[in-house]
């Protein structure tokens, strides 16, 4: 398993993992490989997971966009690896942090704990007005 930065000729790699598992179906994945760094994990030439890293200048800090990994893949820490490499890019940028999004009902909050992000915030209408699942702030500190 290998992490290559995402191209454009891997859109629609991405744009069908995102129609088979109904991740974030109305995504503008060409955008965020355009706009932003992306990252994919491989399988041979199969991409199995992906991950990225948005900018913002102002505040100098980077925010993790999505971590996924296929299902029949999970329980192998790839998305430990995905966010291990996350890491590394971002202590080389000279930004103040790396922040991240989590559903509070998913095992992700989980990973990034143990990670050493730690919980900065929340918002309970991120997802819907019902506020359930909740959305976590994560941060992890860069300097």
């Amino acid at each position: 398993m290998d992490i290559r930065n995402a191209q454009e000729e891997n859109i629609k790699s991405l744009e069908a993992i995102s129609k088979e598992f109904d991740f974030e179906p109305n995504r503008d994945w060409k955008g965020l490989v355009k706009d932003h760094e992306m990252f994919l994990l491989f399988d041979a030439d199969r991409v199995i997971g992906f991950t990225g890293l948005i900018e913002y200048k102002w505040n100098r800090t980077l925010q993790i966009s999505n971590i996924f990994v296929r299902p029949e893949y999970r329980g192998q820490k790839l998305a430990q690896k995905l966010l291990t490499h996350l890491i590394g890019k971002a202590e080389k940028t000279g930004h103040r942090c790396l922040i991240a999004e989590a559903p509070s009902d998913n095992s992700v909050v989980k990973l990034y704990e143990t990670m050493g992000f730690r919980k900065c915030g929340h918002n309970d209408r991120y997802y819907s007005n019902t506020g359930e699942p909740q959305a976590f702030w994560m941060s992890y500190d860069l300097e």
